[in-house]
């Protein structure tokens, strides 16, 4: 009897540990650091998956509401799609959006039309293992740019990440490479950060970066041009206008209620700015002699979407009149809808 316990106790360890094996031999091949993988992987699984910058006591409720029409545009049609992590739209193609997909897909960029149609595909070149979380579009100099955001660190582990900066592709060169521009590696000053939010403001040469899993939500730059291969992110604010989950978030879906006011996607269209979470949209208007930390600081407007599975992309269209929204397909499997949110 003691030998059958024995080996079922075996077993059991194998198992609780064997996940914990995985992700250092995972995390050791990659060179990350292991043991800030380890900590973060464990807290996860113990519910605790966030880390405290500050207080924020603003309550939902307190944040104007923009009674805004959300109007369902279409599905998603292409299954290369199955879990798009950024969009991003262009005045030069004012019907078509530009989406990335989230880790584990090939790098690519796709385009599609407003309601969802598939409208073409670039594959990157780009031989690591990366976690593309957000897509920007930029014009510098009069020529048009997109910029993809290898930024995902669910675990808080990776060293580097990077900046991909192409030329906006056309439909002439569907199939080929996009072009690299240039490209650059960035990392915080104090630890590591899970970016799924990226915006670029060309006209203060500025990427802004929106950290997920810290609360409340922090907010970086870059510079767009850096001249070195190795940037160090420079801290702006804290986004104190974005509300914790209500009891209402955390009563309703236990399992991920409390995560529902992380930030996913945010994008920057002049003097307006939009940050989503897993839930709705808070928009930030810039005043006139305003600077984005000064326009940060302030308290946004929320504007209510439609339950959307995966919730983390978002792109103001090149009209500056209203954003679209999307998320990932359930499971990989489902269908996963567009919507265009008239914001004005």
């Amino acid at each position: 009897m003691n030998k059958y316990l024995t080996i079922i106790l075996v077993a059991i360890l194998l198992v609780l540990v064997a996940p914990f094996i995985a992700v250092a031999g995972y995390g050791f091949y990659h060179s990350h650091d292991v043991p800030s993988g380890l900590r973060m992987f464990t807290a996860g699984l113990l519910g605790n998956g966030f880390v405290e910058s500050g207080t924020n006591s603003v309550k939902a409720e307190a944040l104007t509401v923009l009674s805004r029409p959300v109007m369902w545009t279409g599905k998603l049609e292409s299954k290369d799609l199955p879990e798009t992590s950024g969009l991003a739209a262009f005045s030069t193609e004012p019907n078509l959006l530009f989406a990335v997909n989230d880790s584990g897909n090939p790098p690519g960029i796709y385009a599609l039309t407003l309601d969802g149609r598939e409208a073409g595909h670039w594959p990157i070149d780009y031989p690591y293992t990366h976690d593309f979380e957000d897509l920007a579009a930029f014009v510098l100099d009069g020529k048009p740019y997109l910029l993809v955001a290898d930024t995902g660190d669910n675990l808080h582990w990776r060293r580097r990440l990077n900046i991909l900066v192409f030329e906006a592709p056309d439909a002439e060169t569907q199939g080929y490479s996009l072009k690299l521009a240039w490209q650059f590696s960035f990392n915080f000053p104090d630890g590591y950060r899970d970016v799924e939010s990226v915006a670029v403001d060309a006209e203060s040469n500025s990427i802004f970066l929106i950290s997920k899993r810290y609360v409340p939500p922090e907010v970086f730059r870059l510079p767009l041009q850096p001249g070195d291969d190795l940037v160090t992110a420079e801290s702006v604010v804290l986004l104190e206008g974005i509300p914790r989950p209500t009891e209402t978030d955390l009563r309703e879906d236990r399992s991920r209620g409390a995560y529902s006011s992380m930030p996913t996607a945010f994008d920057i269209n002049g003097m307006d700015a939009v940050v989503v979470t897993y839930k709705e949209a808070y928009l930030y208007t810039r005043k006139l002699g305003e600077n984005w930390a000064e326009a940060f600081s302030g308290r946004p407007s929320r504007i209510r979407l439609p339950y959307i599975s995966g919730l983390e992309s978002v792109a103001f269209d090149s009209r500056g009149q209203h954003f679209y929204v999307t998320g990932e397909r359930e499971n990989g499997i489902g269908t996963a809808d567009v919507f265009r949110v008239e914001y004005r």
